[in-house]
């Protein structure tokens, strides 16, 4: 029996569907008939919420970042004490990527090696909010001094980079589980321990 077109529903197949193929595969890899056949839909349902498989791969790469964003809302609440704020980002981050593996190897695929073909997609851009978010937080972290002197913007830097390697380490690594919760408790720990007042 073939699966209901019903507006309700399809694009979030369509969407998780793609997400998934072009997380293991790339743009150029994966056919819209292979995207449509996965989802139990249509060509034309495609066709009707993204425009085109560009269109698709382009929406999931600004609606990655929108969910990532959601989870953040805690750590850009700036009447919270800094190192509060820090360890909302850093746990939103973790569980987002943890209940979510294919949104992180859809953004660490696209953004450190552009699939064949596919679209571009302004990576900067959406990572903007973010950055500006952990940016206000060293600034808060500055004044309170839990962080010592220096260029937010560049303080800010080490705790994605952090972040990174952890997140990569649990999707691809032999160490899984990196992005529990008390890893995140540490990444803030080693965070703080380099950039720290001495």
């Amino acid at each position: 029996m073939r699966a209901s077109n019903k507006p309700q529903g399809v694009r979030e197949r369509l969407f998780r569907t793609a997400l998934k193929a072009f997380a293991e595969h790339g743009f150029a890899e994966v056919s819209v008939e292979e995207i449509v056949k996965a989802a139990r839909t249509t060509k034309p349902m495609l066709y009707y919420y993204f425009g085109n498989k560009a269109g698709l791969y382009q929406t999931i790469g600004e609606e990655v970042f929108a969910r990532l964003r959601t989870g953040y809302a805690a750590a850009a609440d700036d009447s919270k004490p800094a190192l509060e704020r820090l360890r909302a980002f850093v746990l939103a981050d973790f569980r987002t990527m943890r209940e979510s593996p294919d949104l992180a190897r859809f953004i660490y695929r696209t953004a450190y090696s552009a699939p064949r073909d596919a679209p571009a997609i302004d990576y900067w851009k959406l990572f903007m909010p973010s950055f500006s978010i952990v940016t206000s937080i060293v600034e808060a972290a500055q004044a309170g001094g839990l962080i010592g002197p220096g260029a937010p913007p560049l303080l800010a830097l080490p705790l994605f980079g952090l972040m990174s390697i952890w997140s990569q380490v649990h999707l691809g690594g032999p160490m899984g589980g990196m992005l529990e919760d008390a890893q995140a408790e540490a990444v803030v720990q080693f965070y703080l321990n380099g950039v720290g007042k001495k």
